[in-house]
């Protein structure tokens, strides 16, 4: 049987036809499964940081259900204990009148740990703070660290406006934490913060003079860690500017 050049030109254009119709269904199936790796990959990254967020989630609100019983125990039994030992200090007479100093140098440092004790309470309380708003709330934080001998100045600009009370509760929370550390470790005379609010942002800084520190060293992450854990909980991004003997500055940025 003869074959014509026309029957071997029509075979060797089926077979190239065969091995491209091949080669697009190889490509085309190699592509839709690397596509379904890939958001197979991307879904269990947003499982892991939606879990994540949860537990994180969850740990801030039972610090928050923790700080509200303390307070509420500071209010109503450590408050009152003092307050009735306050109103057996005034009605004691005598005609001592050393005693009388005594008595008075006694009653002075009681109400003065009263008065501490009350602000601890509010500054402890989450309903308190939120009644407040972010702005009051920080700056009733640094009148009570005034009384402790350092220098504070709180710096608001831009127009401010509100974000959700939960995000603005673990800004406060954030802003505790850093003031927190300043007092434990940085030995500062001044802590200055500035609020900046602008067009769909915020923008918080915390400046201290005090003796910075290393980042790298590990025994510093427990607060900067809640502080980062928190930041990332409410989409902020947060940096940390540290060097020995030039003080800390922590940012906060948020879009809102």
């Amino acid at each position: 049987m003869n074959t014509s050049p026309d029957d071997i030109l029509i075979a060797l254009l089926a077979t190239t036809m065969v091995f491209f119709l091949l080669g697009g269904f190889a490509i085309a199936f190699t592509i839709i499964y690397k596509k379904k790796q890939q958001k197979h990959k991307e879904e269990t990254i947003r499982r892991e940081l939606n879990f994540q967020n949860e537990l994180l989630l969850t740990q801030v609100e039972i610090q928050e259900k923790t700080l509200e019983t303390i307070s509420q125990e500071i209010h109503d039994n450590i408050g009152q204990v003092l307050t009735a030992a306050l109103l057996t200090l005034r009605i004691i007479k005598t005609d001592d009148d050393k005693l009388k100093e005594e008595i008075a140098l006694v009653n002075q440092l009681m109400s003065d740990a009263l008065k501490d004790l009350r602000n601890l309470s509010q500054s402890l309380n989450t309903d308190k703070i939120l009644d407040k708003g972010l702005i009051e709330a920080v700056d009733f934080e640094l009148v009570i660290l005034k009384r402790t001998g350092i220098n504070t100045n709180l710096d608001v600009t831009g127009e401010y406006f509100g974000i959700l009370p939960q995000k603005e509760l673990i800004l406060f929370r954030i802003i505790q934490e850093s003031l927190s550390n300043i007092i434990k470790h940085a030995k500062a005379k001044s802590i200055t913060i500035n609020i900046a609010y602008s067009t769909g942002h915020l923008n918080i800084e915390i400046i201290d003079d005090g003796v910075g520190f290393d980042l790298n060293d590990k025994s510093k992450g427990i607060g900067l860690k809640n502080i980062l854990n928190r930041s990332k909980l409410i989409g902020a991004e947060t940096e940390i500017i540290s060097e020995i003997n030039k003080g800390t500055r922590t940012v906060l940025s948020l879009n809102t």
